[in-house]
């Protein structure tokens, strides 16, 4: 069973996510964020618990805020993206036993980023008190 949560009013413009994955079996899971067009030069990024990339077309990153998922850079098909000919997505990837686990995530995509900088990712969520 998969369930979703998504609550509005967590820190702007990261898009926050939580998933509980509860199987009985072994899983591989892969959470992407924003796709970014690869077609203009970027600087990519991947390590253990994120992945971005930033450019001329603007920034995309996602962050693990949980499990220490690690990060990739995902090479889409081309025409898989409406805006976009080639696109990277950033993504987390992970290894999941048969138990019960908790995955939190931040997503960021920004068109344009004239300061050159970078939003910091949100704490995580007290998922008791935030989501109940």
């Amino acid at each position: 069973m998969w369930s979703s949560w998504w609550r509005s009013g967590w820190p702007q413009p990261w898009h926050v996510r939580v998933h509980r994955q509860r199987t009985g079996r072994h899983l591989r899971s892969a959470e992407g964020g924003f796709a970014i067009d690869r077609g203009l030069p970027l600087d990519r990024r991947a390590r253990l618990g994120m992945a971005g990339a930033r450019g001329a077309a603007g920034l995309s990153a996602i962050h693990d805020l949980g499990a220490a998922r690690a990060g990739e850079m995902v090479e889409a098909l081309p025409g898989t993206n409406v805006m976009a000919r080639r696109t990277f997505i950033p993504t987390l990837v992970a290894e999941h036993p048969p138990t019960e686990h908790l995955l939190v995530t931040a997503a960021l995509g920004l068109v344009h980023d004239p300061s050159g900088g970078r939003p910091e990712p949100p704490a995580t969520p007290n998922l008791t008190g935030d989501l109940l």
